[in-house]
């Protein structure tokens, strides 16, 4: 018997650990701080270095966001069109969304 654990609308078959949730976070963190002293304590090739290690976090977002769902992306852009329109014809056709409004 498989149980699976779901948490916003993600599905593992075990809970994870704290290591594991915030490994991709923390190795991000450090990279940034390290492109932003990079950039102030140096220049020519620390540059480039600096921009290539500020824009890794920007790059995993990016890759997150094209390897979730489409159905789940359209969701996420209707509950903010939803959230900043005061039209009526986004509001009935969203209303069936769950966007916690």
């Amino acid at each position: 018997m498989n149980k699976t654990y779901e948490s916003r609308g993600v599905q593992t078959e075990r809970l994870l650990s704290a290591r594991e949730v915030f490994r991709v976070p923390i190795w991000l963190g450090i990279g940034s701080v390290f492109g932003l002293v990079s950039a102030l304590v140096g220049d020519g090739v620390r540059d480039g270095v600096s921009w290539a290690a500020i824009l890794m976090p920007v790059a995993a977002v990016w890759w997150a966001w094209r390897q979730g769902g489409s159905e789940r992306r359209r969701v996420i852009l209707a509950c903010a069109l939803v959230s900043i329109s005061d039209d009526a014809d986004i509001a009935s056709a969203a209303s069936s969304l769950d966007c916690g409004l």
